[in-house]
């Protein structure tokens, strides 16, 4: 059927009257998967380019079934709508609905029919229309959509297509004529749009060289009392300074200097364009004068329309008569100056601005708007955070996370807890500084500790929050106020360090509106708790480096260690632990003693004496009450490592609520019990305890204290070495704690047992040494006696023996009539069993007796010990069995019998311990049964002990069970565990088995379209290990399937994803916390069953055992299967069923896990890619360019030649492709559609190919189609010039074999096959030899970008020119012993590091070759970057410091075509941290001769991974400027041949000397010493005086002098 033509879109001879409140030029409409990465990226970037505000929605509104009002306001605010008509355009319910909308409001639509007939779309129940069948599936869906829904689609569809639009046919099917044409036109209907003004994301200086911040040009007599004196007060009120001019300036006729300087020094300037603005020619001049200087300059239209501000002279616009007038005085105004005028007016007005429009004509409410928008422009960082802000930007980003900014459904409460001096305070203050301007209003309330007056905080936040400046009686009327005056602001309030309950209720409560954010710190985490603090941040250390770099800014104001010191450096900081504090304090400390190695040494070695560190500290301590200071200097003291449960024993004989104690002691951070129950603290905590310790004279921990205050009364007594005296008077009555440990005693152990005092609670006894009266030494002797004087320590408690070797049953005996609680001897060999008496210990609750290997049985009355807890009999190697009394111990709760060899039976009435939670069986061998029960046991250890022949009867039921360990087990008994374990509460049996690649790699069939699949929970892992993996992956030239975010939230799954499934090589589940809350996710792990293929599971965060068995009672997937199993109307139970099973299947494959890299994910994804390399072959490989380039110069005529099937890509990629390399200066060959047709390659192709330095075949689907195409693959093999293929929508695999059932290509091979009277046989397989071999080469793919045809443009480009050797600096004419050096200083650059900014130095005296040596250098490496600049002459180009500037400009300039003035050394370092941000660069500084240079042009602007090359003849200024001394090269001048070669060179234009000046020749190179300028410059002079003799004679003996 003919198609009537279509009415070609004009734009109007007059400007579209585009009103104020338009927030868009455009809106784009359009089909995603049809052209949202093809003609819309192109179209969205040309029409960007244009200056137009475009809004393209993105890919999560358009998965959604409702129009969101969003949407709907975006339609709204978009002068011109574009619906793009695709073939796919009707399938999508969305795509309608946005068509019907544009119609419900105001606004001008142009349709653009790509590639379907306007007809079609017009009348879509046509019989040939291809949307009949979506609009016959809509009207099939009653339930989901109303006919008369439908029909409205259908009615818009139509109307729309009324309207004169595009269509490719327009152009001859020319993609990149298309959308330039739809530019042109949008340009052209669009004169007089202004869109609403946005702050922009890289903020202008709020302290800077400008005077002003805001310069407000407006006519007085129209709004200086209204609009500007409001404007002006508010503006002022902000903290922002406002130049407003005079009455008296304004009423002058001449603008003079002053005004001038007032715009210069103006950071911001606004014209306000009133009625009647233009009839002022000051203000005209004003806007003149703006344009002449560097600025923002943003409008301000006070009821006038922006078109006739743009065109004055238009015939509506209230201006007309004004400029009329102007022209009308050529003796007060030239014409020229008039029409700069009109030119200033245009160009203005092409900025982004405001009008009254937006908000609806109010005033107050456009102030509000301006005054709010400036803030944000403005970089104001209200609070300064740190002189060096190291590691602060790990610690944002987690915080961050937990404020989840994008939530506006409640407020969101985020604490933030450690110990002072831990950077709280600091990295609030980042925080806010970095989101403060994303609330109405923020407020910082720094020290409340501190704080009295409750009163003055909740003013402070009124006055922040409110502007209130009224009076705050009580903290009840402030209470009120805050409700009453916050109402619905959404607000940020940091709260830092709260210390009490009660300040937290008297400043936040449920007046805070829904979208704020409250954070709060505080050095105890009961205060957070009590504040119901959603988000708690524990503030971590330092890690190493960090600390180290924070340490060296403090120390050398550099960002690592100085040589000399680096060792001594990296001590300090390890003995720091990572405490910022302490790092700043001691580095500050040393930085002016760099030079005193005995200062350093001392300070190493007393670095924990440091007062001012225990100030900071000490402010924690003195916040405790009497028992927690007394638990806290104990623990200091005496119990770091020791676990808990012992000291807890010994101060509950002392005081009260020790438990609260310790509670709030590890709340407030100053101790940390870690998860096996033992004391840990902070070096420096721990040392400011002894501090007051030895302040308070009461505790003895080291016997070095003893001869010096021996006659002090301890009640704590700690001896740990040494050879004390007066051991005797140290002992007296008040002595609670005694631990004497290798220590070397006078005397016998009775002697000194017998001056024990009776009020000792806790002894501790480890390997001393005693000396009897003859002064002969006995090591360890035997402590039978000990017992004897315990029996008179009725207070005794803890008994610690370790090392007694000779310790019998009956020494034990005499240990009855004590209420011991605690007993542990450890290490006695000759102990083989214990007393009968044990059981008159009835107080005992922990006895340990762990590597007594002498042990053989234990008596039966050890059942009657009714408090015991805790019995330890690890690796007692004799002991056989235990006691059937062992039933008894009904508090027991620990039983450890590891590796107790000889173990072989445990009694039945095991089973009656109800209390027993931890067994640890490890190693137990020869255990051959196990109780038929064992209570509720959580933790179950039977590694290596695989005997048991009921091994798995007896734990089949264990509904409290939460961790079993199984290692050491064969395989066999664990798969037989398992099922007997499916309902308990999650153990974690079943570790995961690291994937290893298989011996012979995977055979990666030709079908397959990818190498790999993923599956996983969008919410859990999309936007963090899954980007990063599916990065490296496609960096490593794999082709991956990564479901789209439509696809996920599908409950369905489609037949593409089932054949996206079956394409894949390979499978990798990734399972998260949430994988099971995805039934799609389920479906994807069933369907990867039902294929071959090889599936890999990656456990993120979960133990595979809750994944094998989801229906585990601990399990994070058992919510969700409940959930599933509870809609049988949504899911059948024998598909739920499937999943599981699918799940269990999965599990039990070899996989990857977070554990295999400690929780580190970067390396996690490392390991993963290598795994999956090894494992498939086949892969193409992504392009990188060579190390060694192809000169850009060269006899090749073309540095590209495209090879093509125009049919399938000529109008679109070919288009884009070959304007981009044009623009970048490339020569590229395209062969004309007249050449394309020809049957044979002629001549002038086959020499266009020989003519080319790099050959692109753009393989495509139809590629194979054409023989012409095929040939030129064939003519690229046969002369030299490098291959680089493209993969166009098509597989590399089926580009190589094109022959493979699923390749596009086979048809069209057996099509030439066929033609034998045209195409041999021979000539056909030397076509398909050339695919074969033009596919191993690396090259591009579609799926690198995602299938972006921009950024693989994008990315071409970048690697053609950095292919090809485009030389940018002349480096030398005879670059003479160049290699050499550049072979040492190329390793010394370190390309590969991209961590930090390297800076290499060269150095040496003038004429020795520097610069030329940069030069190569520069050119060697400077295509690899973002962006590169070299500064010549550096000392005589800012010979004075006010020329600075200028070579700031320059550097700009080249990294960020950045032209305006730079006026000053600050505004330039400010433009570099706004410019330079992110972009890795090659910056070369020559001949650097000042430090002040240095800090203008280096600093830490630079990204990570930039190349800073600096020369200088002063090696110091190297060093100032950080550059390490293995980074320095000295330039030490050519050897003798070298200089000789360079000397002939110029002398006589040839590599040798002639024969009659070799001998003056060879002098004279010796008497330039080398130096390459003396040389040339020398070589130069004799070149023309060959027969001048004496001219040599004179050259060689001014050398000489």
């Amino acid at each position: 059927m003919e198609q009537p033509p279509m009415e070609q879109y004009k734009p109007p001879t007059t400007g579209l009257p585009f009103h104020s409140d338009y927030r868009y030029h455009v809106f784009l409409s359009y089909r995603g998967r049809d052209v949202r990465k093809t003609l819309v990226g192109h179209l969205y970037d040309a029409i960007s380019a244009a200056g137009l505000n475009v809004f393209v929605d993105s890919e999560k509104l358009e998965t959604g079934e409702d129009i969101e009002l969003t949407l709907s306001k975006a339609i709204e605010s978009s002068a011109i709508r574009i619906p793009i008509f695709s073939l796919g355009y009707a399938e999508s319910v969305w795509c309608l609905k946005e068509a019907a909308a544009m119609l419900n409001t105001p606004g001008l639509i142009i349709p653009l029919f790509y590639h379907v007939y306007p007809t079609h779309v017009k009348y879509p129940l046509m019989e040939s229309s291809p949307y009949k069948q979506a609009f016959l599936k809509h009207y099939g869906h009653p339930d989901r959509y109303r006919r008369e829904e439908i029909d409205e689609w259908k009615d818009a569809l139509q109307q729309i297509c009324s309207n004169s639009g595009w269509s490719p046919d327009v152009t001859g099917g020319r993609e990149a004529k298309l959308v330039k044409m739809i530019v042109h036109d949008l340009i052209q209907t669009l004169k007089g749009a202004v869109v609403t003004y946005k702050p922009p994301t890289t903020k202008l200086p709020f302290h800077s060289s400008k005077r002003y911040h805001v310069f407000l040009s407006f006519r007085g007599a129209d709004v200086r009392n209204t609009l500007v004196a409001h404007l002006y007060q508010a503006l002022s009120a902000a903290g922002l300074v406002v130049f407003l001019d005079s009455e008296k300036l304004e009423k002058g006729e001449i603008i003079g200097l002053s005004l001038v300087k007032a715009i210069e020094s103006s950071a911001i300037r606004i014209p306000i364009f009133s009625q009647g603005y233009v009839g002022s020619a000051w203000c005209l001049k004003e806007a003149a004068a703006m344009l002449r200087t560097p600025g923002l300059i943003i409008p301000l239209f006070y009821h006038v329309d922006p078109a006739h501000v743009r065109y004055p002279l238009k015939e509506s616009s209230p201006y007309k008569q004004a400029f009329l007038r102007h022209y009308a005085h050529p003796d007060r105004y030239s014409r020229e100056e008039i029409d700069e005028w009109k030119d200033a007016l245009l160009q203005i007005c092409s900025n982004s601005g405001w009008c009254m429009d937006i908000t609806q004509g109010s005033e107050a409410r456009l102030i509000k708007e301006i005054v709010n928008k400036l803030n944000k422009t403005f970089d104001r960082r209200p609070l300064q955070v740190a002189q060096h802000p190291v590691g602060l930007d790990t610690m944002k980003n987690s915080l961050f996370q937990k404020l989840n900014l994008s939530s506006v459904d409640g407020v969101i409460k985020v604490g933030i807890w450690g110990i002072g001096g831990a950077g709280k305070t600091t990295v609030t203050k980042a925080v806010f500084n970095d989101i403060y301007d994303d609330f109405e209003a923020a407020s910082f309330v720094p020290n409340i500790r501190t704080s009295t007056d409750l009163t003055k905080l909740q003013k402070r936040i009124l006055h922040d929050l409110t502007e209130y400046n009224g009076k705050v009686q009580s903290t009840s009327k402030g209470i009120s106020l805050l409700r009453e005056r916050l109402g619905e602001k959404r607000v940020l309030l940091i709260l830092d360090d709260v210390d009490a309950v009660v300040q937290l209720d008297a400043l936040i409560g449920d007046w805070l509106a829904p979208g704020s954010r409250v954070i709060i710190t505080s050095r105890d985490k009961h205060i957070l708790n009590v504040a119901l603090v959603e988000c708690i941040h524990e503030m971590s250390t330092l890690e190493i480096n960090d600390a180290l770099e924070l340490f060296s800014w403090n120390a050398f104001s550099r960002k690592s260690p100085s040589p000399e010191h680096e060792k001594s450096s990296n001590k300090i900081v390890e003995a720091c632990k990572g405490h910022p504090l302490s790092l700043e304090v001691i580095g500050s400390f040393l930085h002016d003693e760099q030079n005193d190695s005995d200062c350093w040494e001392k300070t190493l070695r007393n670095i924990t004496h440091n007062i001012e560190i225990h100030n900071t500290l000490y402010s924690s301590y003195s916040g405790l009450n009497d028992v927690e200071k007394e638990i806290f200097v104990d623990i200091a003291c005496f119990f770091i490592g020791e676990h808990k449960i012992f000291p807890i024993a010994f101060w509950k004989s002392l005081y009260e609520m020790v438990d609260t104690a310790i509670c709030n002691l590890s709340m407030k951070l100053l101790i940390k019990i870690d998860k096996e129950g033992v004391f840990e603290m902070d070096d420096h905590l721990r040392d400011m305890g002894r501090t007051v310790a030895e302040k308070q004279g009461i505790r003895l921990w080291k016997a070095a204290q003893m001869n010096t205050i021996s006659n002090f009364n301890f009640s704590r007594l700690r001896l740990n070495g040494g050879n004390p005296q007066g051991l005797k008077m140290l002992c007296k009555h008040g002595l609670h704690y005694l631990h004497l440990h290798a220590l070397f005693i006078k005397g016998t152990l009775e002697d000194m047992l017998a001056m024990l005092p009776r009020g000792l609670i806790w002894l501790r006894l480890e390997d001393c040494t005693f000396a009897n009266g003859k002064n002969r030494a006995t090591k360890r002797p035997d402590h039978s006696s000990l017992l004897d004087n315990l029996k008179q320590l009725k207070t005794l408690q803890v008994i610690v023996c370790n090392g007694v070797e000779s310790l019998s049953a009956s020494s034990l005996f005499l240990l009855a009539d004590i209420e011991l609680q605690h007993l542990e001897i450890k290490g006695c060999r000759n102990l083989n069993n214990l007393p009968d008496t044990i059981d008159k210990l009835s107080q005992l609750r922990h006895l340990e007796l762990r590597g007594c290997k002498s042990l053989n049985k234990l008596p039966y009355t050890i059942g009657n010990l009714a408090q015991l807890e805790h019995l330890d009999l690890k690796r007692c190697k004799n002991l056989e069995n235990l006691p059937d009394s062992i039933g008894n111990l009904s508090q027991l709760r620990h039983l450890d019998l590891g590796y107790c060899d000889r173990l072989n039976y445990i009694p039945d009435t095991l089973g009656n311990l109800s209390r027993l939670q931890h067994l640890n069986l490890r190693g137990c061998s020869s255990l051959k049964k196990l109780p038929h029960t064992i209570g509720n046991m959580q933790h179950l250890d039977l590694g290596w002990c695989d005997k048991s022949n009921n091994l798995y009867e007896t734990i089949e039921d264990l509904p409290q069970l939460q961790h079993l360990d199984l290692r050491g087990c064969r395989p066999g008994r664990v798969e037989e565990l398992a099922p007997s374990t499916s309902t308990s509460s999650g153990s974690s049996m079943f570790a995961t088995e690291k994937c290893m690649p298989p011996t012979t790699e995977l055979a990666f069939q030709t079908d397959k379209r990818y190498h790999v699949f993923l599956s996983f929970r969008g919410p859990d892992v999309r936007n963090t290990l899954v980007d990063h993996l599916f990065e490296a992956l496609l960096a490593a030239g794999l082709n991956v399937f990564r479901h789209s975010e439509k696809l996920e939230r599908g409950e369905i799954n489609s037949l593409s994803l089932e054949k996206e499934i079956e394409s894949s090589a390979v499978r990798i589940p990734i399972f998260s916390q949430g994988y099971a809350d995805s039934a799609w996710c389920l479906k994807e792990a069933a369907e990867m069953l039902r294929t071959p293929g090889l599936i890999i599971p990656l456990f993120y965060h979960v133990d595979p055992t809750y994944v094998g068995y989801p229906l585990k009672e601990y399990s994070p997937y058992e919510q969700a299967f409940l959930r599933y199993y509870a809609h049988p109307d949504r899911y059948s139970r024998e598909e739920i069923d499937e999943w599981k099973d699918a799940l269990l299947q999965i599990c039990s494959n070899s996989g990857w896990s977070m554990d295999i890299t400690q929780g580190r994910e970067a390396k996690l994804v490392k390991m993963i890619v290598h795994d999956l390399i090894q494992t498939l072959k086949g892969a193409v490989v992504t392009y990188k360019p060579p190390t060694t380039k192809l000169p850009f110069h060269s006899s090749k005529r073309y540095h590209v030649f495209l090879s093509f099937r125009g049919a399938d890509v000529r109008n679109t990629l070919v288009a884009h492709l070959y304007q981009a390399l044009s623009a970048a200066g490339l020569v590229v060959f395209l062969d004309s559609e007249k050449l394309e047709k020809g049957e044979i390659i002629g001549l002038s192709l086959v020499k266009a190919i020989e003519s080319s330095a790099i050959r692109i075949p753009i393989f495509s689907q139809g590629y194979a189609d054409s023989a012409w195409c095929l040939k030129e693959a064939a003519a690229m093999l046969r002369t030299p010039g490098l291959i680089i293929p493209l993969f166009y929508r098509v597989d590399p695999t089926h580009v190589r074999y094109p022959e493979n059932e699923s390749s596009p290509y086979k048809e069209s091979f057996l099509k030439h096959y066929g033609r034998s009277d045209r195409y041999p046989r021979g000539e056909i397989d030397e076509w398909k030899d050339a695919l074969f071999q033009i596919c191993s080469n690396s090259g591009w793919s579609m799926r690198i970008t995602g299938g972006n045809e921009a950024r693989l443009v994008k990315m071409v480009v970048n690697d053609l020119l950095q292919t090809l050797d485009k030389v940018p600096l002349q480096v030398a004419k005879y670059p003479v012993g160049m290699d050499k050096v550049m072979n040492a200083l190329i390793p010394k650059l370190n390309l590969s590091y991209v961590d930090d900014v390297v800076k290499i130095g060269i150095c040496g005296a003038g004429g020795t070759g520097k610069t030329t040596v940069a030069k190569a250098l520069y050119n060697e490496v400077y295509a690899g970057f973002d962006a590169a600049s070299f500064v010549f002459s550096v000392c005589t180009t800012a010979k004075n410091p006010i020329d600075l500037p200028k070579l700031q400009k320059q550097i700009l300039s080249d990294i960020s075509n950045y032209d305006e003035e730079v006026d000053s050394i600050d505004k330039g370092i400010s433009l570099f941290k706004d410019r330079l941000r992110g972009k890795r660069i090659v910056l070369v500084l020559d001949d650097v001769d000042a430090v002040q240079q240095l800090n203008a042009l280096v600093g830490d602007w630079l990204a990570p991974g930039s190349i800073v090359i600096i020369t200088s003849r002063d090696k110091h200024i190297l060093d100032v400027a950080g550059v390490s001394s293995e980074c320095i090269h000295k330039m030490t001048g050519l050897e003798i041949n070298e200089g000789l070669q360079l000397f002939c060179w110029h002398a006589f234009h040839n590599a040798s000397p002639s024969p009659k000046y070799e001998h003056m020749s060879r002098r004279i190179v010796e008497a330039c010493k080398g130096n390459p300028l003396t040389l040339e410059e020398t070589g130069s002079f004799l070149y023309d005086k060959q027969d001048e003799t004496s001219c040599w004679t004179e050259a060689l003996r001014k050398l000489q002098l």
